[in-house]
């Protein structure tokens, strides 16, 4: 059947239309394939940056993690133990009320505690609490009663596990009751600083971050200096290690500040490499029967026969024909 004169340059119109939709997107495909190739050639010519990244990074995995090895990072007990000791004045540490004042500093607290009575703060682990026929344990209690009327600090430390439902509510009540003349701060302790799930606890309780606890570990190192113990030094500087790399690993640090500066600047390159990373990732197979086949070739006493990949065959080549 011959189509009438209509449906031909009907057709013909659809076609031509169809011919410069596709130019259009040829034109597109051009144009951010020349994009694509700017953005690697920038990334690529940007070395020095790159070069650099690779060698902190080296340095970075070449650092000793102690309690990484000791599976201690993880433990909550082990921080809320660690972070006790620290805010102890009168600890083996020998860094006095150093972390104390500065961890009230973070908290909101600054001038809770005058530096007078500092020393005299009492700190507890795991404080036991009684209320109503209900038990529970406070992860950390400070107290001091030389303070302008006493003070009181309950820190509750989440590492991994979540809030318990009514813990902190449970907890603020119990503080009114047992300190009910005393000012009572309250500090909720996790790796983001993220605030209690009830609304209404978020009025009573100040959020803290381990990032914040890691700023407070180096401060002290770099204040301490000469003046205290070198152990207390290494185990601060071990704790800060396993910090950065088990708790707040996007802290920022100069590793994780040169990345994001690389990031942003080649951002284009750096998402079209990650889209694209299977089609860039070598199939080791495929290369080795490739290179196994280019050997038996570059061989004048061998021939190459016929195979199934991903087996390679080859004979002599004196054999002629023969396939045995």
């Amino acid at each position: 059947m011959i189509a009438d004169a209509g449906e031909t340059t009907a057709l013909m119109t659809e076609l031509g239309e169809l011919d410069l939709a596709l130019d259009e997107l040829g034109q597109l495909f051009a144009v951010e394939n020349d994009r694509a190739s700017l953005a690697l050639e920038r990334l690529e010519e940007d070395g020095a940056d790159l070069h650099r990244l690779d060698g902190m990074l080296a340095r970075w995995r070449d650092e000793v993690d102690v309690f990484d090895a000791l599976r201690l990072h993880g433990d909550e007990q082990f921080h809320s133990n660690l972070l006790a000791w620290l805010l102890d004045p009168r600890g083996s540490h020998g860094l006095g009320d150093h972390f104390l004042q500065r961890f009230l500093a973070e908290s909101g607290a600054l001038r809770a505690i005058p530096a007078a009575d500092r020393p005299s703060t009492l700190v507890r682990r795991e404080k036991s609490l009684e209320f109503d026929g209900e038990y529970g344990r406070l992860d950390i209690w400070m107290l001091n009663e030389n303070s302008d009327g006493g003070f009181v600090c309950a820190v509750e430390n989440k590492v991994w596990a979540s809030e318990g439902e009514g813990q902190l509510a449970w907890y603020r009540r119990v503080l009114a009751h047992d300190h009910p003349d005393q000012r009572v701060h309250r500090v909720f302790l996790t790796p983001r600083g993220v605030p209690p799930d009830a609304p209404r606890e978020r009025e009573h309780w100040v959020p803290m971050s381990y990032t914040d606890i890691l700023r407070l570990v180096e401060e002290t190192m770099a204040a301490a200096g000469d003046a205290v113990n070198e152990d207390v030094l290494a185990f601060l500087g071990q704790y800060a290690i396993t910090l950065r790399r088990n708790i707040v690993p996007e802290v920022s640090n100069d590793v994780h500040e040169l990345a994001r500066r690389i990031y942003r600047k080649h951002k284009r390159a750096i998402d079209l490499i990650i889209e694209h990373r299977e089609r860039y990732e070598p199939n080791y197979v495929t290369e080795g029967f490739r290179m196994i086949r280019d050997a038996i070739g570059r061989q004048p006493l061998w021939r190459d026969t016929t195979s199934n990949y991903p087996y390679a065959r080859f004979m002599a080549a004196g054999w002629g024909n023969s396939t045995s």
